[in-house]
């Protein structure tokens, strides 16, 4: 089952779901069930002038019926934590979640707020640890840390943390997309310069010589300077590893703009999401660009 959840009542996400949503195969449709606001979803509907029908807990729209999970709000409650409750009460071993865009100041767990979906995740499952990979059509990164501060990326970094994450990544990965070769980017310019810029890069030489012993069916290449490491780029076999959040999305961003795919690893169901936010700018005109999402269905559907 593939669950997506409504994110910000004010951004695109109901828009370029529905847009996608409709371009799919009626059997592709069926695997499909969206958790949402009715206010909300009827607002986004009426704006992009989509004729429509609520009937118990779908939604009509034509001939085409979409499975749903409606729920009603009260002041000063969030509908993407909301949503988010209700699809981890459902959620089962290999579903798919999509989390629509959502800002920042929208997601709390338990009267808490936290820095994004990897983090609610993160405090739902008892800080059990959580990838925060991006595929594209010919490639896929991974961030060994992602929503923290730079100034605390180098002690962030154990050897052991290191190798962890990149174990949980490889071997869930390699389910839908078989990883044969592994590129890791220095955390400093140089990786280091040998110690003459900085010896923090040493731990990441070391956890490499690690993982090499117990993935024996893939090549583990030395350490890359972040500048370079791109010209090995070949095709979605591959797996290039970043130290921090900004140093791996900024080169991808720039490569692939909104066809990328946000995926977090770790849990028992596959947590997806479009590469781009919520364009508050662009809600309720009817001219938000849906690529990213359809490329994104492309891809789930895939595992399914």
């Amino acid at each position: 089952m593939i669950y997506v959840t409504q994110g910000h009542e004010n951004g695109i996400g109901l828009e370029i779901f529905f847009k996608s949503f409709l371009c799919l195969s009626k059997n592709d449709q069926k695997k499909i069930t969206l958790i949402t606001s009715k206010a909300s979803l009827s607002l986004t509907l009426d704006r992009c002038f989509l004729s429509y029908q609520i009937k118990d807990q779908c939604i009509h729209i034509n001939s085409i019926e979409l499975k749903c999970l409606f729920f009603n709000t009260k002041q000063n409650e969030y509908q993407s934590s909301l949503a988010l409750e209700i699809a981890l009460k459902r959620l089962k071993y290999d579903d798919i979640l999509i989390t629509l865009p959502t800002s920042k100041d929208q997601l709390f767990y338990k009267d808490i707020q936290v820095n994004g979906h990897t983090e609610f995740f993160r405090k739902h499952f008892l800080k059990k640890e959580i990838a925060m990979c991006f595929l594209a059509p010919d490639t896929n990164f991974l961030l060994l840390s992602d929503h923290i501060s730079i100034n605390k990326v180098s002690s962030y970094l154990t050897s052991q943390f290191i190798f962890d994450k990149v174990s949980l990544t490889l071997t869930q990965l390699s389910k839908i997309r078989p990883i044969k070769e592994v590129f890791f980017s220095g955390i400093n310019p140089h990786c280091g310069e040998n110690g003459h810029i900085s010896t923090t890069d040493r731990v990441v030489t070391y956890s490499i010589s690690e993982l090499k012993t117990h993935f024996q069916d893939i090549k583990f290449y030395d350490m890359l300077p972040a500048d370079t490491i791109h010209f090995n780029l070949k095709d979605k076999s591959q797996l290039f590893i970043y130290a921090y959040h900004d140093q791996g999305l900024a080169p991808f961003k720039l490569r692939y703009g909104l066809t990328g795919i946000n995926l977090s690893l770790g849990m028992d169901f596959k947590r997806v999401s479009v590469d781009h936010g919520t364009a508050f700018d662009l809600f309720g005109k009817d001219t938000a660009n849906y690529i990213g999402m359809l490329n994104l269905f492309d891809e789930v559907l895939s595992w399914t």
